[in-house]
């Protein structure tokens, strides 16, 4: 007689022992790469470095020297003892239009010295060459050689009884433009992805499923990628002259420009003191060289020093090595140095801070932060670029008008539009046909959308100085 037999399928047989568990994940997404968000914008927005402006483009007038001195043009022998020489004034000393500094009766003094007296001017003869005829002022003095490029300083000036008064000097000032850029970004999400089910529980607030990392993107990716958008844009964007090119092809307007806006570094690179030195060759003596250097162009008190990483460990061992700092505050109660975003008015007993942030040279506090947009890997710090060698320097107070003497902008700053109750300073809102609320279209999306009108605004930039490698 056949007997029946039963077989009974395990589950063993069909999935592994490891299989029959529900996977659990961590519902904590890890930032791997940590802060890759707006260092430079937050930095102004924490020193209060931030101004409305109500028209696209905004203007800062600068003034020039009061006072200056000029240029030899082409090299003329010592004349001897007593003897006056004739010096034509260098190109580089002369405007568009012919007009320079020296006049008639100015007295002048020279490197070894000597002072002389502009006896004539000759600016007839060739009015794109003056040439100026100076004689000592004492019979037994030589104003000896002077060589093509030397430059002489106007001291005073001398008359005698009866003269009548010199032609007056005129200042030119400089106009700087400024035109701010919009920043645009937007997160957009479907319907079915905002109902999609998961296996994550939220156990935080006990509020059921946790419905994938949308939640977690459009309230701080949003936010992140906006403001690196807007911190890169006040540090390298150049302003706008390839109007006919530059043009936005989604715009409504046609042919709307899609302007830029004058960065920090831009600016340095353009109208700031350059000084270059080798990737880690940076010296204690190399902050008196850029003292001196700040020093000519009138700055004083407290800079602050932006650092890529790469120039800031060059910085840190020059002053370790100089004993400047022990990671020990060694100044307690004798005295603070102003403040980092104030005018240099405070005592000056300390001189040096803690954790290599700040030291004195004696003319002045420098201030070194370490930027991190200088060191993104997918951003400035990308493999090749400059920034992470780079120590970018300005004043950190704010600069005064030359009239009355009240205080005007920072001498770095981020501009933005506004007028009335209206601001563009960082517009946000959500608009689609998904997800709760009204609806809006007709394609199953939501959309989360930022907006931004800012520019930068950097003004007497000849205080600034910007080190680099080459």
């Amino acid at each position: 007689m056949a007997i029946d037999t039963f077989t009974g399928v395990l589950a063993t047989d069909v999935l592994s022992g490891l299989d029959i568990y529900e996977p659990e994940h961590n519902v904590r997404l890890m930032r791997a790469h940590l802060k890759q968000g707006a260092d430079w914008f937050l930095t102004l927005q924490m020193i209060g470095n931030e101004e409305p402006v109500a028209q696209e483009q905004y203007y800062d007038w600068e003034e020039g020297y009061i006072w200056d001195t000029f240029k030899v043009r082409a090299n003329v022998a010592a004349p001897g003892a007593g003897n006056p020489i004739v010096i034509v004034v260098a190109a580089a000393s002369m405007t568009a239009d012919n007009k320079f500094f020296p006049q008639a009766n100015d007295v002048v003094l020279f490197k070894n010295q000597a002072t002389g007296f502009i006896r004539s001017v000759d600016k007839t003869t060739d009015p794109t060459a003056p040439a100026l005829t100076i004689v000592p002022f004492v019979a037994g003095t030589d104003i000896g050689a002077v060589v093509a490029g030397e430059e002489i300083v106007v001291a005073t000036n001398a008359w005698g009884e009866g003269a009548g008064m010199p032609q007056g000097r005129v200042t030119k000032p400089t106009m700087r433009t400024g035109h701010l850029t919009s920043v645009r970004t937007a997160l957009d999400v479907s319907g079915t992805e905002m109902t999609n089910a998961t296996r994550l529980k939220r156990l935080s607030d006990g509020s059921g499923n946790f419905l994938g990392w949308y939640d977690f993107e459009k309230q701080v990716y949003l936010d992140f990628r906006h403001s690196g958008k807007i911190s890169r844009t006040l540090l390298i964007s150049e302003l706008t002259t390839n109007i006919t090119q530059v043009l936005d092809a989604t715009s409504t307007m046609g042919s709307a420009v899609a302007h830029g806006t004058e960065g920090l570094i831009t600016a340095m690179n353009a109208r700031a003191i350059p000084y270059t030195k080798a990737s880690g060759a940076l010296v204690l003596d190399d902050f008196y060289a850029m003292d001196l250097a700040l020093t000519k162009e009138y700055n004083n008190g407290n800079v602050i020093a932006l650092c890529g990483n790469k120039r800031l460990q060059n910085i840190t061992k020059i002053l370790l090595a100089a004993n400047y700092s022990t990671g020990i505050d060694l100044t307690v109660n004798s005295g603070v140095v102003g403040d980092a975003t104030g005018d240099f008015t405070t005592p000056r007993g300390r001189a040096m801070a803690i954790g290599f942030q700040s030291f004195d040279t004696g003319v002045r506090t420098w201030h070194f932060k370490n930027m991190w947009e200088f060191n993104d890997p997918k951003g400035l710090g990308a493999t090749g670029f400059p920034y992470q060698d780079m120590m970018a320097v300005f004043p950190s107070g704010k600069t005064t008008d030359a009239k009355d003497r009240n205080k005007l902008v920072p001498y770095s700053s981020a501009a933005y539009k506004k007028l009335g109750d209206y601001s563009r300073r960082m517009e946000i809102w959500q608009n689609g046909a998904a997800g709760p609320g009204p609806k809006i279209g007709s394609l199953d999306v939501h959309n989360d959308y930022m907006r931004t009108s800012i520019g930068g605004r950097h003004v007497c930039v000849n205080q600034f100085l910007l080190l680099q490698a080459a």
